[in-house]
């Protein structure tokens, strides 16, 4: 006997508005980076020009201050520096977050005329993943009930190398963070994984959350926790040492 359950697209509907607000946030980054920085440089020249020919340069800082503006005087190193700085973060916002939007809505439009059949023997499914029954690891039935989605866990060797792909550079971005304030440009591998790992706490919290105005207070701190402990447990895993935990000593998982 065989059983086939086809895609639902009401269940997509919240994925569109992730990717969209992703990208329009990347529009936004974009902007700033293009226009908005490069326009306040030029203002606060302006300003600081005039201010100078009226003999009032004394006033540049109550002046910046009132516009929120940094103090630093125009043209100096230091201000050149700061704009310099913030354009390549807007840039670097614009492509993390135009990447993770493009992809969510890719994954949208990849999902039409999907299914998942069952049959005596496993699972397969339209886009040509499948396993047998025999290697299943676990079934996580949590989110059943009230979505109607459960988390099948199996071997693949298929998986393994982009998962340890992924898990290494975040284990290498959690140690470049202390070369930082002498290699400042290592400071961009700790901040797209902090952004791609939050963009992913993120979307777990809208689609599976019911407490989400507390789950977003958390978020930030799991966010740097999960990226620390990740980070400790494969060096631990590379170094081949098994730590304590609550007077037990930890093991590998064999099947």
């Amino acid at each position: 006997m065989t059983i086939r359950a086809d895609r639902d697209p009401r269940y997509y509907w919240r994925f569109w508005l992730i990717g969209l607000v992703a990208l329009g946030f990347a529009c936004w980054a974009l902007y700033d980076g293009q226009i908005g920085y490069p326009a306040q440089r030029e203002l606060r020249q302006q300003v600081y020009q005039k201010l100078q020919d009226e003999g009032r340069e004394d006033r540049w800082s109550a002046h910046a201050l009132d516009k929120g503006w940094p103090v630093d005087t125009p043209g100096s190193e230091k201000e050149i520096e700061h704009f310099d700085m913030s354009i390549k973060e807007q840039y670097l916002m614009a492509v993390v977050a135009g990447a993770a939007g493009l992809a969510v809505l890719f994954g949208v439009w990849r999902s039409r005329g999907r299914w998942i059949e069952a049959n005596e023997t496993g699972l397969t499914s339209s886009w040509g993943q499948s396993f047998d029954y025999d290697s299943v690891v676990s079934l996580d039935k949590r989110l059943w009930r009230g979505k109607g989605i459960a988390k099948v866990y199996y071997q693949d060797a298929g998986t393994r190398l982009p998962y340890r792909f992924i898990v290494l550079f975040l284990t290498a971005s959690v140690l470049a963070l202390p070369l930082c304030p002498w290699f400042p440009r290592l400071a961009m591998l700790p901040a797209a994984s902090f952004i791609a790992v939050g963009l992913m706490g993120l979307l777990a919290g809208v689609l599976y959350r019911r407490d989400l105005a507390s789950y977003l207070l958390r978020l930030v701190p799991y966010t740097l926790f999960f990226m620390g402990f990740y980070s400790l447990a494969t060096v631990l895993s590379m170094l081949r040492l098994t730590p304590e935990w609550k007077g037990r000593r930890l093991k590998g998982w064999r099947r």
